[in-house]
């Protein structure tokens, strides 16, 4: 498919999308293409027309500002400060007051995302609408924290510890999205709100993720299951992941990973990141505002089929008490013993970090502590080193496929978590088809002839659900692709016991939600390229 080609056909499927504006920027030209505009306080550029994306803005903010428009916004928006700001992420976002035509004033998201080399797509919504969707989410979050406090209070008692831990960003989420509500249009204050409920609605899931842990740890039921994955991209994720909240919350973090970064490995991921997220936890809880945060990765040495690798963080502030620096060295069984109601979040992660550690053969943490370098805790993994390196013939899965133009079958009953998903595929040139419920899911397939790349099924769902519909594919005889198509759970089900039903079922991988975009892709990535080689 041609450029051109790939961009009428990504204009047809956003046409389609609520309440949003979407634009491509070429960098090369500065100029700016029109693909979707509807809002009346937008830019203001002619359906399909082109021109100058830094004119086009700066006349758009000037003509239309208001009292609340802050006044570098025009700077923010430029070109230039998007291009930079890019280079170290993955989404760049401003946000900005403006009037349209009948003097309503309209509290505007501007979402600059990095579609390729020579393109950035442009995503400009009315934030009355996001503040809509927070809402309605949060309305989920609380049925979904009262389903889940009643089958906590059947199961283990420590559970019951993480109850205050999910009440606190969930009442910020609600209080902040009501006021958010009622406030008259005001840059700073919206814009600090939005900040405020994404950074607890991050907490919120962390938490999640700490219960999920603590509850495998209690069963001991941790079972690693390897992936192929560059070491670069692991530790890119890691970074992406932390940088927001250490900012927020004043740290200086940084990341240095070059010795092992052309590394293809073979590791459990999700157990990679909780111990690297909570080893940079119990750092922090160190550190004082403004201090320096380091997390660095060695290759101490490798052979033909491991490398043996020094995994620390690197953290400037308070010096670690006696006691705790007793503690870090103590066994995992001590920690297991310690799962009460009474844990600390330190002592949460210290559980966590302890027992994933040892599910990775290595058992024992140094630390060090003293006034003039700070504080630095330090673990050695050996990790599986994959048959195909970097700079081989063969490219990874990320590299080798093309996800523009692939054609996802998304199944799932929630129509908010179905708008995300959605979006993330969309903004990467993906054709979609959705589908409510299982049995949906399978008419869908077969009155298409199985006309899909990749399936995207949620587990728990009404009529039929995510585990009967995979069988029920797989058991179409008269589809040629039914028992090859990669199919891969997306779900809240994140015990041990919940990957293997989705593998016995027929799924190809197993999500776990809030999905991260970018661990979204790379899934997708893989399992089609596994396809391909098969």
């Amino acid at each position: 498919m041609s450029s051109d080609d790939h961009k009428a056909a990504l204009f047809d499927t956003l046409v389609n999308a609520v309440g949003d504006d979407f634009y491509f920027i070429h960098p090369e030209d500065g100029s700016i293409q029109v693909l979707k505009s509807q809002n009346a306080a937008s830019f203001s550029l002619q359906q399909e027309g082109e021109g100058d994306y830094d004119y086009y803005m700066e006349q758009t903010i000037l003509k239309r500002s208001t009292d609340s428009t802050p006044s570098d916004v025009i700077e923010k928006m430029r070109l230039k400060s998007v291009m930079k700001a890019l280079e170290r992420l993955n989404t760049y976002r401003v946000y900005y007051s403006v009037s349209d035509d009948s003097g309503k004033v309209h509290f505007m998201q501007a979402i600059f995302i990095r579609h390729s080399r020579d393109e950035i797509l442009l995503v400009v919504r009315d934030a009355n609408s996001l503040l809509k969707q927070m809402s309605k989410r949060v309305d989920s979050l609380q049925n979904a924290l009262h389903e889940s406090k009643v089958e906590l209070d059947k199961r283990s008692a420590f559970l019951s510890l993480m109850n205050r831990n999910i009440r606190g960003p969930l009442y910020s989420i609600m209080g902040l999205t009501k006021i958010a509500q009622q406030e008259q249009p005001d840059h700073t204050a919206i814009e600090s709100y939005l900040h405020k409920v994404s950074m607890s609605g991050a907490y919120m899931s962390e938490t999640i993720d700490d219960i999920l842990d603590l509850r495998r740890i209690a069963k001991h039921d941790i079972k690693l299951r390897p992936e192929q994955i560059k070491l670069r991209d692991f530790f890119d994720r890691i970074g992406q992941y932390q940088l927001p909240g250490m900012d927020e919350r004043g740290f200086l973090f940084s990341t240095e990973t070059d010795t092992v970064n052309d590394l293809l490995v073979s590791m459990d991921v999700h157990c990679m990141e909780r111990i690297c997220n909570k080893l940079l936890f119990c750092a922090s809880t160190y550190t004082m505002k403004g201090g320096r945060i380091l997390l660095r990765a060695k290759n101490l040495y490798q052979e033909s089929d491991f490398a043996q690798i020094e995994l620390s963080v690197e953290s400037q502030g308070i010096v670690m008490e006696p006691e705790r620096l007793k503690l870090l060295t103590q066994p995992s069984e001590y920690f297991i013993d310690r799962i009460t109601g009474d844990l600390s979040p330190l002592d949460i992660a210290l559980v966590i970090l302890k027992s994933y550690v040892k599910a990775m053969n290595t058992e024992q943490l140094s630390v060090t502590s003293d006034p003039n370098h700070g504080t630095a805790i330090s673990l050695t993994l050996r990790l599986a080193l994959s048959r195909k390196q970097e700079g081989e013939e063969t490219p990874s899965a990320e590299a080798s496929i093309d996800l523009r133009g692939k054609r996802v079958l998304i199944v799932d009953d929630n129509e908010i978590n179905l708008e995300i998903s959605e979006k993330l595929l969309l903004s990467k040139g993906i054709d979609v088809v959705s589908a409510t419920n299982g049995q949906e899911a399978v008419h869908r397939f077969v009155a298409e002839k199985g006309q899909f790349d990749v399936i995207l099924m949620d587990v728990l769902m009404p009529v039929m659900d995510g585990l009967e519909a995979t069988r029920q594919i797989r058991s179409t005889q008269e589809i040629p692709n039914a028992q090859t198509i990669p199919i891969i759970a997306m779900t809240v089900n994140g015990l041990s016991e919940n990957y293997d039903e989705s593998f016995r079922a027929g799924m190809n991988a197993h999500l776990l939600k809030p999905v991260n975009p970018e661990r979204l892709y790379s899934v997708i990535s893989k399992v089609l390229s596994k396809k391909s080689e098969s």
